[in-house]
């Protein structure tokens, strides 16, 4: 019960679980990644850009 915030700005209170409010955050982080990992858009803005990287493969990605 300790973990549930209550929104009381609208007409009738609102209970969200603070579970609740981390998975919206994370829907909203993953929708503005495009289906991309967390890497994957600093890697495109690098290439976009015409810098110098390395990406270094490890046994696991071979």
């Amino acid at each position: 019960m300790a973990q549930i915030i209550i929104d009381t700005s609208s007409a009738e209170p609102t209970f969200f679980r603070e579970s609740d409010v981390y998975n919206d955050r994370q829907k909203d982080s993953r929708q503005g990644l495009k289906g991309l990992s967390a890497t994957q858009p600093c890697i495109r803005q690098l290439q976009g850009k015409d810098l110098c990287h390395y990406i270094k493969l490890d046994d696991d990605n071979i």
